[in-house]
């Protein structure tokens, strides 16, 4: 298994879903979604530190790093911690970093290295 695959076993197997919205945030999944009812308001499931702590004692990062889905900073923060100068930004503001950024749409990175946990799918956007 590479460890790749290693760190996102790890980090789904200690995800949950009982993350709120934050900031007055304003979920456009409807609350009749059959699909997936039981998902977070833009897939936000904050990473936990000992996932990002996890990749930092295999992986080395040489220069800046730009977390473009930073969230609550959850990320951002374990590697600010481990000496690492890191660009928070995010399309929603909760309160970290530079909200209002949508790094799919970016047309060049923000440093030398991208560390993320991306939502997955559009949820109306």
């Amino acid at each position: 298994m590479s460890v790749s695959s290693r760190f996102l076993s790890f980090h789904l197997s200690i995800m949950t879903s009982s993350t709120v919205l934050k900031n007055g945030e304003k979920s456009k999944v409807s609350a009749t979604n059959t699909r997936y009812p039981k998902r977070a308001a833009f897939e936000f499931y904050p990473t936990p530190p000992e996932a990002v702590r996890a990749l930092l004692s295999v992986e080395r990062f040489d220069g800046s790093i730009w977390e473009p889905a930073c969230g609550d900073g959850a990320i951002s923060k374990v590697l600010i911690e481990a000496g690492y100068q890191v660009v928070s930004t995010d399309l929603i503001d909760r309160g970290y970093g530079q909200g209002g950024l949508n790094f799919l749409k970016s047309t060049k990175p923000l440093a030398k290295n991208i560390i993320t946990n991306p939502p997955y799918g559009t949820h109306g956007l």
